[in-house]
């Protein structure tokens, strides 16, 4: 559960920023909105944003590894399961950013809460 928790404010990040950038381009979009309109795609930005932190919790409780495997398949890279610095310096940033955090993720927890 620490882990499926972790990974889901890591992927909360990267959601909340995508979720506000559409906001604010609908917004930007519709100028003449009144207010209240605006106050209510704001208040739909929000539970998008919750929805998709629920959504990401469910999804990597349910598959262990989850969010490692993602990144792994999407950008077509070898997954190894163990790592150690001599590894590290010979792969990409993003499997010393994936080892980063799966070695850090109780922190992330922690911090969060």
């Amino acid at each position: 559960m620490q882990n499926a928790l972790g990974w889901t404010v890591v992927h909360s990040l990267w959601q909340g920023i995508v979720i506000a950038s559409l906001m604010a381009i609908v917004q930007m979009s519709f100028k003449n909105l009144s207010s209240h309109s605006r106050y209510w795609i704001a208040n739909g930005a929000l539970l998008m944003m919750l929805a998709a932190s629920i959504t990401t919790f469910l999804w990597i409780s349910r598959t262990p590894d989850a969010s490692y495997d993602f990144f792994a398949s999407v950008l077509l890279l070898q997954k190894e399961s163990v790592y150690t610095s001599v590894d590290l310096e010979n792969q990409g940033i993003i499997y010393q950013m994936l080892a980063f955090f799966n070695e850090h993720i109780s922190f992330i927890v922690i911090a969060w809460l």
